[in-house]
């Protein structure tokens, strides 16, 4: 798991992650930090248009995307850019 290696290093006191395999293209994953609860992606570059690009969603039991509901969604989103090595 990818992300896990550069969450790791960003926030060392990570208790637990989970990748969302419906959002793997960036790299989805929910983890837990001090009893914290985070929905992270990684937003990907355009190549249409100066930017990048990301969104929030999660599949329903039908496999359908949907919002989150904010009853069960995590205490924050967390969205990362990447340039070369930088983050």
């Amino acid at each position: 798991m990818l992300e896990g290696l550069w969450l790791k290093e960003r926030f060392p006191q990570l208790e637990t992650i989970q990748q969302e395999p419906q959002n793997v293209a960036y790299e989805g994953c929910t983890f837990t930090v001090e009893g914290i609860r985070y929905r992270s992606r990684l937003a990907k570059r355009t190549t249409k248009k100066v930017g990048y690009f990301v969104a929030f969603w999660e599949k329903d039991p039908a496999e359908v995307n949907q919002a989150f509901y904010a009853n069960s969604s995590p205490d924050y989103l967390l969205i990362f850019t990447e340039e070369g090595r930088l983050f």
